[in-house]
């Protein structure tokens, strides 16, 4: 123990000496929010950025009193931090040189395509512990991450793990790429899916299928997907496709007709001297981000896309629902949904020059029902009808409308907005067979209002 941490001192110093070039960056932002469910919370979010010669140091956290999830403890006089929780959004190391970096730590994480609809990474960017390793070179991307799901949990969830590849040629302003992910049971971390450049379906198939002497005894699982891009000065174009599960009984009819588990993106930004346009699309089909298997209960295996194995987990007895939103791994809308927006931003100089950033947007989405938790629903395996799609008798309709503004001068930062929209047949957890994993349903006639107005205050110093 000792060895190593001399070794990681040794090497911190021997970096440190390399060049004199660091940089220090300190700060601290306040969100404020009015909402139609809250009328005010806050967010609270110091933070630290150490840069120096091929490595960064990244420290963020957010103190936040929405209710979401229960106020930390505190020797304060109502038991709590104030009534607020607190959120790691990023801790890591990022290492870089020349072509190649390698990141660990806590980390925001993204998918490799600019897109607000995502497929493989959600665009929420939720936290998670990772480590990451990329190469972009002048005609090759490649990456491998290792994210971790869930590990020691206090919820009684298995250790699961994921892990995220992608290959890409790069031709002129072209990107062609083949995504690979992973979900695995009984372990947090698998080095050889970490490490072995093969893609993870062959990993999968090499490491469980039986008549082998090496078989390991897990259930895994695979998603893998493609995508297109096209970058120039004025312009970014994509398209973006996922799948689990297919069928070929379009071909073979005396195949099983299993639903097609797939999904969907395609966008892009315009720029031009009215400001920057931008349009995306995507869809999911019924059950895509789910598990499959389903004997003896409805989830016996756990290995759903997603960051926990449950919608719901227990604190002091009483159960608190997961977002959905906030559990996917892939698209943050989940499967059995179809999402369109479109969107518009500049920048004008005002009193001083200072720049005026604005940005506005409109976006309409339909949900069916969903689980994160529950692969089949209702059954207990599907009813060999082929794919599901929006085929709900009644079905959640979002429209929302976002308007935001933001400027920075001398290390002083200032943004507001405004969400307002409308949500018919708001999806509710529900059970939907006894003792089994409940589902989101959208409910008739469960209509509100979405409201949100915001403003943030920030100063950051930099050394």
């Amino acid at each position: 123990m000792r060895k190593s941490f001399f070794l990681i001192l040794l090497l911190f110093v021997v970096i440190l000496n390399v060049s004199s070039d660091e940089s220090l960056e300190i700060g601290l932002d306040l969100d404020n929010h009015f909402t139609d469910e809250i009328t005010y919370y806050n967010e609270i979010n110091p933070y630290f950025i150490f840069r120096m010669p091929f490595l960064t140091a990244v420290a963020d956290l957010s103190l936040i009193n929405d209710q979401k999830y229960k106020p930390d403890g505190a020797n304060l006089p109502d038991g709590t931090l104030l009534g607020y929780y607190t959120i790691m959004n990023n801790g890591y190391l990022k290492l870089d040189y020349d072509d190649f970096n390698i990141t660990i730590g806590q980390i925001e994480q993204t998918d490799v395509i600019d897109s607000d609809y995502s497929l493989f990474i959600s665009s929420n960017q939720n936290p998670a512990f990772i480590a990451e390793f990329n190469y972009d070179g002048e005609f090759i991307f490649y990456e491998t991450r290792w994210i971790r799901l869930n590990e020691r949990s206090a919820q009684g969830y298995v250790d699961r793990g994921a892990n995220f590849k992608t290959y890409a040629l790069k031709l002129g302003d072209f990107r062609l790429g083949f995504q690979d992910a992973a979900v695995y049971l009984d372990r947090s971390f698998d080095l050889e899916y970490f490490v072995n450049p093969i893609p993870q379906y062959f990993i999968q198939y090499n490491k469980i299928y039986p008549g082998r002497p090496w078989q390991t005894e897990s259930n895994e699982n695979n998603l893998i997907g493609a995508f297109l891009e096209y970058t120039d000065s004025d312009m970014y174009l994509y398209a973006q496709y996922l799948m689990d599960d297919f069928n070929l009984y379009w071909l073979l009819p005396d195949t099983p007709h299993n639903p097609n588990k797939m999904a969907y993106a395609l966008g892009g930004r315009l720029d031009t001297e009215w400001g920057r346009f931008s349009f995306d699309t995507a869809l999911a089909f019924k059950y895509t981000y789910e598990a499959t298997y389903a004997r003896e209960s409805y989830s016996d295996y756990p290995y759903e896309y997603t960051y926990y194995p449950a919608s719901l987990f227990t604190n002091d007895g009483e159960d608190i629902v997961i977002g959905y939103e906030d559990n996917y791994l892939g698209y943050k809308y989940g499967e059995n949904n179809l999402a369109v927006q479109v969107g518009y931003k500049n920048s004008f100089e005002v009193i001083g020059q200072i720049p005026l950033n604005i940005n506005a947007g409109l976006e309409y989405v339909i949900s069916g029902s969903k689980s994160p938790s529950n692969p089949w629903h209702e059954l207990d395996w599907h009813t060999n009808e082929g794919t599901k799609f929006l085929d709900d008798d009644v079905l959640e309709h979002t429209i929302r409308s976002k308007f935001g503004t933001s400027a920075e001068y001398k290390g002083f930062k200032f943004s507001a907005g405004m969400v307002f929209g409308y949500v018919f047949n708001e999806l509710e957890l529900t059970e939907v067979v006894s003792g089994e994993a409940p589902i989101f349903v959208p409910i008739e006639g469960n209509d509100r209002f979405i409201v949100d107005f915001s403003f943030s205050l920030g100063y950051s110093i930099k050394f």
